[in-house]
């Protein structure tokens, strides 16, 4: 049995009686994908998210997203690790209206879905940032890269795009995304630059062979 997020005692960093390696490594990813599609959606001040300021919303209201893309990958990823999410769109703004699309969880499992999404970001961080992990074995450099796949898969959907150029830049709100970003971006073999801006963190990978790597890379691992 994989771990779930409607299970409090689940533990992602612990091995699950009965579980292939695949199926428990690959759980732990798409909870940590999970946790970055969330945290791109959040004001963050430190890689704690105790620290992290959740926007207004509504009480049964997981996330919001301007991309639908984003808003369903999410609750897929959560309903595959038990969690009964939903999905609503409502239109906002004044004169420039706006559709946002929304992921919902019921309250039952909304503490134990925060919960899990926080241990996954914490031990997706150490996971990556681990110096020590160069020329580790091949399950450990391979769920290392799975990682690092998943967090640019999360900040492609739901990150902030900049336009009008050839390049990829993406914007984040917190320093602790765009480090983990920059050093998945070398796990996977791809040159990226980090740059602080007004406001956000922005993250560039240049065009041509570097680019169509890390678009490559994002998609090795889907669901």
């Amino acid at each position: 049995m994989n771990p779930t997020l409607a299970e409090p005692g689940s533990k992602l960093d612990a091995p699950i009686a009965g579980a292939s390696a695949y199926s428990w490594r690959q759980a732990r990813v798409d909870v940590f994908e999970a946790a970055l599609l969330k945290r791109c959606t959040e004001i963050a001040t430190s890689r704690y998210p105790r620290h992290h300021r959740q926007p207004a919303l509504p009480p049964d209201i997981f996330a919001e997203f301007s991309d639908q893309a984003a808003a369903n990958r999410l609750a897929a990823l959560l309903r595959a690790a038990g969690v009964p999410a939903g999905r609503d769109e409502v239109i906002a703004g004044g004169r420039r209206r706006y559709r946002l699309h929304r992921v919902s969880v019921p309250e039952p499992y909304r503490t134990a879905a925060y919960r899990q999404l926080d241990d996954a970001w914490q031990e997706g961080w150490e996971v990556l940032l681990d110096t020590t992990a160069t020329g580790s074995s091949s399950p450990r450099r391979s769920h290392r890269v799975a990682l690092a796949a998943a967090a640019w898969r999360a900040a492609l959907l739901a990150a902030g795009r900049r336009s009008r150029s050839a390049s990829l830049g993406v914007r984040v709100s917190d320093r602790e995304t765009a480090t983990l970003l920059l050093r998945g971006a070398r796990v996977l073999g791809v040159p990226a630059a980090m740059q602080s801006r007004t406001g956000c963190w922005l993250l560039t990978v240049p065009p041509g062979a570097p680019l169509a790597a890390l678009l490559r890379a994002a998609t090795l691992f889907p669901r």
